[in-house]
């Protein structure tokens, strides 16, 4: 039953953050009329029972005695938008762009192919390109805030994985976006130089989230822009893809940690991914099963096991390659070019 109503939870959660009760609990607690006026919500009996459905999921509490609601300490971490670690842009991407796309997994598994024309009219050449994520700029923004959010959650983990990470001078995050994982590759390492390579117009979010981090991080980590299929790759001795290869067939995957492979040193170089690993018979965990239909109803690309992306980087030729299960969303899987 609860696979079968699953839904509900998801939409109460996507409603409760759409209508922003977690920002206005978190400044004060609210009595149900006080809320109502907030929200402007004419209907006190409907909230009652939605505040009612939201305290059964743990996602507000209710005072007993001064019948006042107020946030839960996880609410006020993750569910209020001016959170340093808030998820509300993740789950507005959920809410606003994958929900809709997973109605039409029929399709996608009768075509084997992503569903954003059909979801939204959009339109596409015959290659799966990022222009829906980016359709407008509330999108795109939305999108760089969901990428973050959850980058926040996983990627120390991804990082706290590698033996020896200060070994590493220069760093390039391919497909970097907000900057999440050089900046915490850079509190990690206090000697690293970072850059993040990824398309012009998403630049401006990244300085954005830059911007945020204290002087002695945002001072090693530049921009530069480039399209990593088409474009020169920087310089650097450690090369991250935080989310990159699911979202490629196998052979973009292997024309991209190719490029990379000829782009490192040839000593001390590697390879860091992070992804959500299958184990090898593909039979879960479930996160890495959903998010493998969530690739196909969205990308062109796939979750893939241990042995799999081994193979991939093997066949470029690096050596060494370890797996690591962070117990966080994302997994790591590092390689080098030389043993």
């Amino acid at each position: 039953m609860s696979i079968i109503d699953g839904y509900r939870c998801s939409q109460t959660l996507f409603t409760a953050v759409g209508l922003k009760l977690f920002d206005h609990l978190t400044k004060e607690e609210l009595l149900l009329e006080d809320l109502a006026n907030k929200l402007n919500l004419p209907h006190l009996p409907a909230l009652e029972r939605f505040l009612n459905a939201c305290i059964a999921l743990k996602l507000i509490q209710l005072d007993k005695t001064n019948k006042k609601y107020s946030n839960t300490p996880s609410s006020n971490k993750y569910l209020v938008s001016k959170s340093p670690d808030t998820l509300t842009g993740y789950i507005g991407h959920n809410s606003q762009s994958s929900y809709l796309l997973w109605t039409k997994l029929p399709n996608a598994i009768h075509e084997n192919a992503p569903q954003w024309q059909k979801t939204f009219n959009t339109i596409h050449g015959e290659e799966f390109t990022f222009d829906s994520f980016y359709r407008d700029e509330n999108t795109e923004a939305l999108f760089m805030s969901a990428m973050h959010g959850l980058g926040l959650t996983c990627f120390p983990a991804v990082v706290a994985s590698i033996d020896n990470f200060q070994q590493f001078k220069t760093f390039c995050d391919i497909g970097g976006a907000t900057g999440c994982l050089a900046i915490t590759a850079c509190k990690a390492n206090p000697n690293l130089q970072a850059i993040i390579f990824d398309l012009p117009r998403i630049e401006k979010h990244a300085v954005q989230y830059i911007n945020q981090t204290s002087a002695d991080i945002r001072n090693r980590i530049i921009f530069q822009s480039g399209d990593f299929f088409r474009d020169p790759l920087p310089r650097a001795d450690l090369f991250t893809l935080g989310r990159i290869l699911h979202d490629w067939n196998d052979e973009k995957c292997q024309i991209l940690v190719e490029k990379i492979y000829r782009a490192l040193p040839e000593m001390n170089g590697a390879i860091l991914i992070a992804e959500k690993l299958l184990v090898e018979d593909k039979s879960g965990p479930v996160t890495a099963n959903m998010q493998d239909l969530n690739m196909l109803v969205a990308t062109a690309g796939r979750e893939r096991t241990c042995p799999e992306y081994k193979e991939l980087l093997e066949k470029v030729g690096f050596k060494n390659i370890k797996c690591f299960w962070t117990g966080t969303y994302l997994d790591a899987i590092i390689g080098y070019k030389s043993n």
